[in-house]
């Protein structure tokens, strides 16, 4: 559904709801309540995603968690997923404790021991587990940012974390969660550039290569002109 170009509102707001219908009569259920008194003195905050790994949602956010400020921020990860890389031991040694867990029903049980102040979910609609996750109510304060850019529909996601330059005047109407524009791009991006290395073609100086980053079902056969104008133009 993301990557169709309309808006996907309604049909994401059916969607968490029969997850939420579904996951509360099968699965352990947990609501806190919005108004609980908080002691911690610090902010207590969990990310949750399954790309806690060399993925493209761990280049986007990594930054997020390392640089956050130990000294105001507890920060725990929570993993759904037991790959372990490179990436995943650079987070292991920024956060306070880094929990992989992947069974759905321990996931449940643990987070709600650890009594949350906020919970940012990196990413919803990419994993099954995050979307049931994602239908309870852990923390006070629940946000999901975009490793999966769309609305979660879900009525326990408070914030929605996005950039200025993504966003419109009119964004707003296309999500249940509030909208939280981030200055400029939003993330703290920095690519490994090293492991670059420049490619083997052949030279001709009245070549011209188009390369496309993305990846191609993200495509819509609306704009296949856009390549083509490209071309006419050059």
């Amino acid at each position: 559904l993301s990557y169709q170009g309309r808006n996907d509102l309604n049909l994401q707001i059916d969607y968490a709801n029969l997850i939420y219908k579904l996951s509360k009569k099968v699965l352990p259920f947990y609501k806190v309540s919005k108004s609980r008194n908080y002691n911690n003195k610090k902010i207590k905050i969990g990310f949750i995603s399954g790309f806690f790994y060399d993925h493209t949602v761990s280049r986007l956010f990594k930054n997020w968690i390392i640089k956050l400020d130990k000294n105001k921020f507890e920060k725990k990860i929570i993993n759904i997923d037991n790959k372990i890389d490179i990436v995943t031991k650079e987070l292991i040694r920024y956060s306070q404790n880094f929990i992989i867990e992947e069974n759905i029903n321990s996931l449940i049980e643990l987070i709600k021991n650890e009594n949350f102040d906020v919970i940012i979910y990196l990413d919803i609609g990419m994993n099954p587990k995050i979307q049931i996750l994602a239908s309870q109510r852990f923390a006070r304060f629940q946000l999901v940012t975009w490793g999966h850019p769309v609305t979660s529909g879900s009525k326990e996601i408070d914030y929605f974390l996005s950039s200025e330059y993504m966003e419109t005047e009119n964004s707003k109407k296309y999500y249940t969660e509030k909208l939280i524009c981030i200055p400029g791009i939003g993330i703290d991006f920095d690519p490994d550039i090293k492991k670059i290395s420049s490619p083997k073609l052949k030279k001709i100086n009245e070549n011209v290569i188009y390369l496309n980053h993305q990846s191609l079902f993200k495509m819509l056969p609306k704009d296949d002109h856009i390549y083509l104008d490209i071309i006419k133009k050059n």
